[in-house]
């Protein structure tokens, strides 16, 4: 009989230790920001998306050239008229963040050590109607990149933030904005 009950008090103590175990394991799992794809990392930092990635065009989204750089597609057509706006956007955007709960790129340097670049890439979109073998027509749709925007780790660790939203704001945006980036290539 102590056979048994030694052996139920050694069970029970595994038990417990089983289950102390996955508590603690279950502590030391990823949350928040940690448990998000970096994808979603930077959509969340950036805040550029109004919608969901489901009902937004389906080149909007962030895609991955290379392990350390973060491409941020977003449809925009830029016209000769609207070319500072649209550079004025887009560095705001990279540095501070579209939204007011989004903080730009400084939080993705801080936790991403392989990010060294995040690019803004302006697009639109072609289309055009042709008849196909059957007769009937199609569309087609052509996406054509339309204007660049990047930063590197570097370049952002060497800026003040407290001064980013004084100096992004103005007739004056598109102009000072180039300045505080790496690349600014919106024709």
């Amino acid at each position: 009989m102590t056979s048994n009950g030694a052996k139920l008090a050694e069970v029970s103590l595994g038990v417990k230790a089983l289950s102390a175990l996955c508590c603690a394991v279950a502590l030391m799992a990823p949350s928040g920001a940690a448990a998000q794809t970096r994808a979603d990392a930077v959509e969340r930092a950036l805040g550029v998306y109004l919608i969901r990635s489901e009902r937004r065009e389906a080149d909007e989204r962030v895609r991955w050239p290379s392990p350390s750089e973060a491409e941020v597609w977003f449809q925009r057509d830029v016209t000769p008229e609207t070319r500072d706006s649209a550079v004025c956007d887009s560095v705001r955007w990279l540095l501070l963040g579209r939204l007011s709960a989004s903080n730009g790129v400084f939080p993705l340097f801080d936790e991403d050590a392989a990010l060294k670049r995040v690019t803004m890439v302006l697009f639109a979109i072609g289309t055009s109607v042709a008849p196909n073998q059957a007769g009937a027509y199609e569309q087609r749709r052509a996406v054509r990149p339309v204007g660049r925007v990047s930063i590197t780790r570097d370049t952002a660790a060497a800026l003040d933030r407290d001064r980013l939203k004084g100096a992004l704001a103005g007739p004056e945006c598109a102009r000072r904005g180039a300045m505080l980036v790496d690349e600014v290539d919106v024709p």
